[in-house]
């Protein structure tokens, strides 16, 4: 039985270092409380007015729970540059990035994905923002 045990345990260690990405350095999750104002640094006060509750907490959700922005030990096999879904490109420099203040809504990044953890590559900046799928 503890055999059984054991070798479940094994596999399940296995499968998750699979997939598990080695974080370097310090880790950064945008602000929860500068959601709002994220999202009206992109849109205007009509767009912001006409979202629901329901959709202003669950980016707030998301950010605390599921963005991260660090550097990564080893480039992920699937990734997407920031600037290829920028929706303006003129707003979103890496001149003087700095991790805390990211504003994912600059970008066209999937916070509703229900199928794998996203990275996406922070210009040549050595970062990465990764979005952790929904559970």
């Amino acid at each position: 039985m503890s055999r059984y045990i054991f070798t479940a345990a094994l596999f399940l260690a296995f499968s998750f270092s699979i997939n598990a990405q080695e974080f370097k350095g310090e880790q950064f999750s945008p602000d929860a409380s500068k959601v709002e104002v994220f999202i009206k640094e992109v849109s205007n006060a009509e767009q912001f007015d006409r979202m629901e509750a329901e959709e202003i907490a669950f980016l707030k959700n998301a950010f605390q729970n599921r963005v991260i922005i660090t550097k990564l030990e080893n480039t992920p096999s699937n990734f997407v540059e920031l600037e290829d879904i920028a929706y303006n490109n003129e707003l979103a420099e890496a001149d003087h990035f700095n991790p805390e203040d990211l504003n994912p809504f600059y970008y066209k990044v999937d916070f509703y994905n229900k199928k794998q953890d996203l990275y996406y590559k922070v210009y040549d900046t050595g970062y990465y923002m990764l979005i952790k799928k929904r559970g």
